[in-house]
């Protein structure tokens, strides 16, 4: 059992990575250093938060998992701050 749960784990993370390749490749640049910066900053900690479920020990609480599920929304946000510093070619 737990061959698969890191199998699915490993392409998982494989996608995530291609995903990094097809953004970072897009026709619209980042912004300077403020564009670079956040991009980077939003995968690395994804790449953190990614490595602390595999390793880390499960919830204590129901309350932690509560807390956690609404702080994703900064990831959203972090997602729209990129957005807004690219530089859209029309």
């Amino acid at each position: 059992m737990r061959f698969t749960i890191q199998t699915k784990s490993g392409d998982k993370f494989h996608k995530f990575l291609a995903d990094i390749g097809i953004e970072n490749f897009q026709p619209d640049p980042l912004n300077g250093g403020v564009g670079v910066y956040t991009f980077w900053s939003l995968i690395i900690f994804l790449i953190l938060i990614y490595v602390m479920n595999l390793l880390g020990p499960p919830p204590e609480s129901v309350d932690a998992i509560g807390y956690v599920g609404l702080s994703q929304w900064l990831i959203i946000a972090w997602g729209y701050w990129i957005g807004k510093n690219r530089i859209v070619e029309s």
